[in-house]
């Protein structure tokens, strides 16, 4: 679905700078980490108490994916979301 590329294709960009670019996406660093520490706290939301663990915010993400995906939201397609602060 998302992460796990599995409706997705990677995509990247190429640029000049004296680091080498990765060749992975941003999913697959997200795989990795809730791969290697899935039950540890990802988020915390201080106002309410409440906290997702790696696990949970994969399971989160998958659903906005599916989402976005079912809205048209594919390759080619730029999607930004500003959330204002209260």
């Amino acid at each position: 679905m998302t992460s796990s590329g599995a409706l997705i294709q990677p995509s990247h960009s190429s640029a000049t700078s004296e680091l080498p670019m990765l060749d992975d996406t941003i999913g697959d660093s997200f795989d990795r980490t809730v791969a290697a520490h899935h039950d540890r706290d990802a988020l915390v939301d201080r106002g309410s108490g409440r906290r997702w663990t790696y696990s949970e915010l994969a399971v989160d993400v998958d659903v906005v994916a599916s989402g976005l995906l079912g809205l048209g939201v594919g390759k080619g397609v730029e999607a930004a979301r500003n959330l204002l602060r209260e």
